[in-house]
């Protein structure tokens, strides 16, 4: 488990997190890494399928690469 996941109250220390630690994210990436891992534990519950999370580290779009300049964003 990750502080994206507990936010900074299942933290003991900087870096640490507890083990039993609920769920409580405080970022859109952390919420919806919770309920990648909620609907797998689901599917597995009530239909026995097994699951593999993957987020890629980075993903790049079409005409992409890695030296390419950022996209701007809006103020």
């Amino acid at each position: 488990m990750s502080t994206l996941v507990t936010g900074p109250f299942g933290c003991i220390g900087a870096w640490v997190v507890r083990d039993d630690a609920p769920p409580r994210p405080a970022t859109h990436y952390g919420v919806y890494k919770v309920a990648n891992e909620e609907t797998a534990r689901i599917y597995w519950e009530e239909h026995t399928i097994p699951s593999m999370g993957f987020r890629p580290l980075t993903v790049y779009g079409p005409g992409e690469t890695s030296d390419s300049p950022p996209i701007p964003r809006s103020p």
